[in-house]
């Protein structure tokens, strides 16, 4: 089993299955607003899955078996027993097969469609005293992230999934999510709704906004503009996601500058209450950008580490995500959270517990281990009822 295979099977014993209608990295949108998810509660039971082996395997066990015994007694067996029929074997060992299959499906406890109960009030959370802190997600969505370099997928798609497995962690916090690429958009404000914000995750489109190319300094306005408007007690975790690609029309020095001074400014603002992560998608070698073209000519677009390096070794750190899964990336920044003595982010005050408990609590699933269960109970009743010898009709004598 692969690196990754481990991570996304065993991490906090989850397992995310994107439900996918028609394409390969969609979701199914059940009653409009919920993005429908696959959880196993109990995915280490996907161990038991190559006991189907063990059935095939003692089926030609007994198979040999009943051979040596008939070869042995061929005359008398003929005399008192009907000959089995190979089919009826055949169908009788498949139906145990696909039964053990369905019950281990069953047992890894499948549920998703995970939603809000009728009765439950989303607000700022201001008044309660949560969340203390918020995030803010800006994602590059300009036309090289359509880049197939990274782990078999485009560039967006990649770091959509990153942020979709942050979004998934918020556990009642707020965070709001930005698109930019000439120029930065808001696409969601501040809000405690992980599910709307994953929807949103995964309606973001390139070059959102209509405006063409990569603006990394616009980015940082944005995190500027996101925590001027917070409260003096909340602190902002941002997390940039772009190749670093940047194609303003000036020179790298005066790019340099303006990133510095701007930097600069929020560092001295805002000191304690700003941590940046920038996260470097793609390679090193690139690729090309399809369906762009300069001067008659096909666009290569690699990773560039220099400025994103610079915005966030400001105040924060620069995370390299080269051929790593989005759950990998997802954990390497909520541990970096901690580091920064965020652990509020985990565990709230006592006076704020009970509202976070009834928040996380008020997250409901849809349980769908009764499918697998009940087709593990219907190939197990056929396989009882169906009959394992011909029936013969003799001719008189």
């Amino acid at each position: 089993m692969s690196k990754d295979f481990l991570i996304s099977l065993f991490d906090r014993h989850w397992i995310r299955m994107p439900i996918a209608f028609g394409s390969s990295k969609g979701f199914f949108i059940e009653n409009s607003t919920m993005i429908k998810d696959l959880f196993f509660d109990f995915p280490l039971a996907a161990f038991l899955i190559p006991g189907v082996f063990l059935f095939v395997l003692a089926g030609m066990f007994l198979h040999r078996h009943r051979l040596s015994v008939m070869q042995q007694y061929s005359k008398i067996v003929q005399m008192v027993m009907l000959p089995r029929d190979p089919v009826s074997t055949w169908v009788k060992g498949t139906l145990l097969c696909l039964t053990w299959l369905a019950a281990v499906l069953a047992l890894m406890q499948p549920k998703g469609n995970s939603h809000y109960a009728p009765n439950t009030v989303l607000s700022t959370g201001q008044e309660e005293g949560i969340p203390t802190h918020q995030m803010q997600f800006i994602l590059d969505t300009s036309a090289s992230m359509q880049v197939k370099d990274i782990r078999n997928q485009t560039r967006s798609e990649y770091g959509k999934e990153i942020v979709d497995e942050l979004a998934r962690q918020l556990d009642g916090k707020s965070a709001s999510l930005w698109g930019f690429a000439g120029q930065a958009t808001r696409l969601s404000p501040a809000t405690m709704d992980a599910l709307f914000l994953r929807l949103m995750i995964r309606d973001l489109q390139i070059n959102e906004g209509n405006v063409t190319g990569t603006s990394l300094i616009n980015a940082v306005k944005a995190i500027q503009k996101e925590i001027s408007e917070l409260p003096q007690d909340r602190k902002l975790v941002a997390v940039l996601l772009s190749d670093g690609e940047d194609t303003e029309n000036i020179s790298a020095e005066e790019k340099a500058k303006n990133l510095r001074v701007l930097l600069d400014d929020l560092k001295t603002k805002f000191k304690d209450r700003l941590t940046i992560y920038t996260i470097g998608i793609g390679s090193r070698e690139g690729g090309e950008i399809p369906d762009v073209l300069e001067q008659g000519q096909r666009i290569h677009s690699k990773r560039d580490d220099t400025w994103l390096k610079q915005i966030g070794e400001s105040s924060g750190e620069y995370i390299i995500a080269d051929q790593e899964s989005s759950i990998e990336i997802a954990q390497d920044i909520i541990s970096k959270m901690k580091k920064k003595n965020l652990e509020e982010w985990i565990s709230k005050p006592n006076e704020t517990s009970s509202v976070k408990e009834d928040m996380v609590q008020s997250l409901i699933y849809t349980l769908y281990f009764q499918y697998p269960l009940a087709f593990a109970l219907l190939f197990l009743t056929i396989e009882i009822l169906f009959p394992i010898v011909r029936h013969q009709t003799r001719s008189p004598k």
